[in-house]
């Protein structure tokens, strides 16, 4: 894998992120209009906690809080949240915060093969950082495309 290449991407790709994020309130992040299964705000931690689970693949060892996976895993909503919501401003904090490690990590470890496969569902298995960078980057970008969606609609 092309270290700088993917570097440049998800400078891309997270900018694109922060532009979309720069005029959302948090009034308007958690508004779910019908046909949306979930909030911006949700999506914005989501691709945060994805991330971290593809890119370091152990969210025991991640810079999130271990909280995060029980609000923004795969498969949670914010309907089932108790207490307050995590501020846009932290989740942005982190998000920039994560940039840095992940092109640290990936730097260190472009070319490597996975000790274990990163399996995702039955049939997907990635097997180099390179697939898992590759995946990351589509992920995050789809999300994207839902706070776009969102943010028209609120």
């Amino acid at each position: 894998m092309n270290y700088s290449h993917f570097a440049k991407q998800l400078d891309i790709t997270r900018g694109n992120l922060y532009k979309v994020l720069e005029s959302v309130s948090e009034t308007s992040a958690d508004k779910q209009p019908v046909g949306f299964s979930n909030t911006i705000r949700w999506n914005v931690g989501h691709i945060l906690t994805v991330a971290e689970m593809f890119i370091f693949n152990n969210l025991q060892t991640s810079g999130l809080p271990k909280e995060y996976t029980s609000l923004f895993a795969p498969g949670t909503k914010p309907s089932d949240w108790t207490g307050e919501p995590i501020p846009l401003s932290t989740l942005l904090a982190q998000l920039q915060d994560q940039v840095v490690r992940i092109k640290q990590h990936v730097e260190i470890y472009s070319d490597e093969t996975l000790p274990e496969p990163l399996k995702l569902g039955p049939v997907l298995q990635l097997n180099s950082m390179g697939e898992v960078c590759n995946l990351a980057l589509y992920h995050e970008a789809m999300h994207t495309g839902f706070i776009h969606a969102l943010k028209r609609i609120v």
